[in-house]
């Protein structure tokens, strides 16, 4: 699934998700985060975990050919940035996906744009900037 890098200081890095992972079952999480959207879904509220563990978590954002982050509408019509949390999630639509460490979504996210979490997975969902900007 991935693994926490270990600093030379022998600290925890982020963890950063193995681009290799394809789970056996559809029922497995991808990831960490997958994992707590899932159990979200089922009618747990776990969103404030989520948004901790995206703190020290390294996911890819969608970009286009300028390096600029893809701004798409979902079915929702709110403006939204696209990102994933294992490379399974990533979208053949998007021309870059780069890889960032969750805490500066907050800073990279235009104003009035929303983040879209793993948009093709049954498990997706949403945060606006400033829950996400909060988790600093």
């Amino acid at each position: 699934m991935g693994g926490w890098t270990v600093n030379p200081d022998r600290k925890l890095g982020p963890f950063e998700p193995n681009p290799r992972y394809r789970p056996l079952h559809s029922s497995t999480p991808t990831d960490p985060i997958d994992a707590l959207a899932r159990l979200t879904a089922a009618g747990e509220d776990h969103r404030a975990d989520i948004i901790r563990i995206l703190r020290d978590t390294v996911v890819q954002i969608g970009c286009d050919q300028d390096n600029e982050p893809v701004v798409v509408s979902p079915e929702t019509g709110v403006p939204c940035v696209l990102v994933v949390t294992a490379e399974i999630h990533k979208q053949a639509t998007v021309s870059r996906w780069w890889p960032i460490v969750g805490s500066t979504l907050g800073d990279i996210v235009p104003a009035g744009v929303d983040v879209l979490f793993n948009a093709g997975s049954a498990y997706r969902f949403r945060f606006t900037k400033s829950a996400l900007s909060q988790s600093h």
